[in-house]
C-alpha cells in the first residue's frame, strides 16, 4: 500500500508540472464569456441555460483531462525509461497501475471540487441577478416531482405508471376536464405553508394571448376529504412547465390530493400526459445536495475513462490510447441511442425501407440481403451498447438544469455500474501489463 500511495503522489506532482490546472482558469473564463452571449430569453430559460453550460463544461473539461493525462502516462514512463526506477524496487506491477489511477483520481477530484464550486457560485449569482420567480417557487430548489397514482377522465380511471410518465405521450386529447389523484403526500417535505403543483399541457393551434386571454386554462386543487378548493387561471403555453402555489392544508390527513385541469375558455384545445401534473416536493438538502450528487456522478465518469485509458495504454502507444479512449467516450455517450436503435431494428423497422416487422423476412417479402443487414446491425448495436460503458448514467446536466431531483438510487446505480466496469478494465490492464516487456 505504501508503494501505491508513493506512486500516486508522484503522479499528482507530474500533473501539476503539466499545468493541468490552467484548464480550470480557462473553464472560468469560458463561463463568463459564453453566459454573456446568451440570447434574451425568459428568466427560467436563462438560469436553465447557465446551469446546463456549467455542468456540460465540467463534464467536457474533466473528460479531456482524464483522457489526456491517463492515456500517455504509462507509455511515456516506458519510453523515458523512468519506469525502471520503480520496477527495480519491491513494487508489483498492479501496484504501479493502482498508484497511477489513484494519483489521477486526486487530480480529477481537485479539479471537480474547484470547477463545481465556481459553477455553484456562478449559478447562484445568476439566480440572484434574475430575482425571485413570480410564482414564489425558489429558482434553485432541486425539486422532486411526485406524480399522480390515477388519472380520471369522463368517469374512467387510469392507473399511472413510471413508463407512462417517461413516455411523455398524450393520454387525454381535447379535454374539458381531467383529474389527477395523488396519494401519500404526507410523507413528503414541503417548504413552508405553500406547496406547488407543476402543470405541462399540449396546446393545439393556440397560444396564450394576454390581450384577449384566449388560450387560457385553469388548475383546480382540492382536498378530497373536505372538498375545499383553490383554482388558478393561467395562460397555457405548449409543453412549458408552469408552477402554481396552493395551501398545504389542501392535502388531507391521509396525504391525498386532487388536481383538476380545466379548459377555461372556448378558445384553444389541450391534451394531457400522464405527467402533465406533478406536485413538487422539497428533497432533503435541496439544491446543494442535488448539485453534489451530479458532481459525484461526473467523477465516476472521469474514473471510468481513466481505467479505460490506462487499460488501453498497456498495449497501445500514447497517441492510439488517446484516440481509443476518446472513441470509447463518444460511443459510450450514445449507448442508450444505439440500444434503442437495435431494438427498433429487431421489432419495427428495416434499415433501408423502415418497414415494420423487418426481422421476419418472409412475412413482408424482404430480400435476404436486407434481412441479413438488419439482423447484423441489430446485434452489432446491441453488442456496442453492452461492451462499451454506458456513459448516459453520468450526464446530469439536463435534469439538474430543469431542477429535477436526482435520487440516491440513481447515484448508487451509477457508482455500482462504474465500479464494475472499472474493475473489469483494471483486470484487463493488469493481465496485459504483467506480461509486457518494458526493457
Amino acid at each position: 500500500m505504501h508503494s501505491v500511495l508513493a506512486i500516486a503522489r508522484v503522479t499528482l506532482k507530474d500533473a501539476l508540472r503539466k499545468k493541468v490546472f490552467f484548464t480550470i482558469l480557462f473553464f472560468a473564463v469560458l463561463l463568463t464569456v459564453v453566459s454573456g452571449l446568451l440570447p434574451s430569453v425568459t428568466a427560467d430559460e436563462q438560469i436553465r441555460q447557465v446551469t446546463k453550460i456549467c455542468l456540460m463544461g465540467i463534464g467536457f473539461f474533466g473528460m479531456v483531462v482524464a483522457i489526456f493525462l491517463s492515456a500517455p502516462s504509462l507509455p511515456d514512463d516506458i519510453s523515458k525509461k523512468t519506469i525502471f526506477s520503480v520496477l527495480t524496487k519491491p513494487t508489483r506491477r498492479w501496484e504501479l497501475l493502482a498508484g497511477k489511477i489513484l494519483g489521477l483520481a486526486y487530480v480529477l477530484a481537485i479539479m471537480l471540487v474547484v470547477m463545481g464550486t465556481l459553477s455553484f457560485i456562478y449559478i447562484h449569482f445568476w439566480a440572484w441577478k434574475l430575482g425571485p420567480d413570480p410564482s414564489g417557487l425558489p429558482r434553485l430548489d432541486g425539486r422532486k416531482p411526485i406524480y399522480a397514482s390515477t388519472v380520471e377522465y369522463n368517469g374512467l380511471k387510469l392507473d399511472v405508471t413510471g413508463p407512462m410518465v417517461d413516455s411523455k405521450r398524450a393520454i387525454v386529447s381535447g379535454f374539458d376536464s381531467v383529474t389527477y389523484h395523488f396519494q401519500g403526500l404526507r410523507g413528503e417535505r414541503f417548504r413552508g405553508d405553500t406547496a406547488f403543483v407543476q402543470v405541462t399541457v399540449f396546446c393545439h393551434g393556440w397560444t396564450y394571448d394576454p390581450n384577449t386571454r384566449e388560450g387560457t386554462a385553469a388548475v383546480q386543487v382540492g382536498n378530497p376529504t373536505t372538498g375545499e378548493l383553490r383554482t388558478v387561471v393561467f395562460g397555457a403555453d405548449n409543453l412549458r412547465p408552469q408552477a402554481h402555489g396552493f395551501p398545504r392544508s389542501l392535502i388531507d390527513k391521509s396525504g391525498a390530493l386532487d388536481v383538476t385541469l380545466l379548459k377555461h375558455l372556448p378558445a384553444g384545445s389541450y391534451s394531457a400526459m400522464a405527467g402533465s401534473v406533478a406536485v413538487l416536493a422539497q428533497p432533503e438538502g435541496g439544491y446543494a445536495t442535488n448539485f453534489i450528487k451530479a458532481l459525484v456522478l461526473m467523477f465516476m465518469q472521469y474514473m471510468v475513462l481513466v481505467f479505460v485509458a490506462i487499460a488501453a495504454s498497456t498495449f497501445l502507444t500514447s497517441t492510439v490510447s488517446i484516440i481509443t479512449a476518446l472513441f470509447i467516450y463518444f460511443t459510450g455517450s450514445l449507448a442508450d441511442i444505439l440500444r434503442a436503435q437495435a431494438l427498433k431494428l429487431g421489432s419495427e423497422a428495416n434499415i433501408f425501407t423502415m418497414a415494420r416487422h423487418s426481422h421476419q423476412a418472409e412475412a413482408i417479402g424482404l430480400p435476404a440481403f436486407q434481412w441479413a443487414v438488419n439482423v447484423f446491425l441489430r446485434y452489432f448495436y446491441l453488442g456496442i451498447s453492452v461492451v462499451f460503458p454506458n456513459l448516459s448514467y453520468y450526464d446530469p446536466s439536463a435534469g439538474v438544469s430543469a431542477n429535477e431531483y436526482i435520487s440516491y438510487g440513481t447515484v448508487f446505480d451509477g457508482l455500482w455500474y462504474g465500479a464494475v466496469y472499472s474493475a473489469a478494465a483494471f483486470l484487463i490492464a493488469w493481465l496485459v501489463f504483467r506480461r509486457k516487456e518494458v526493457d
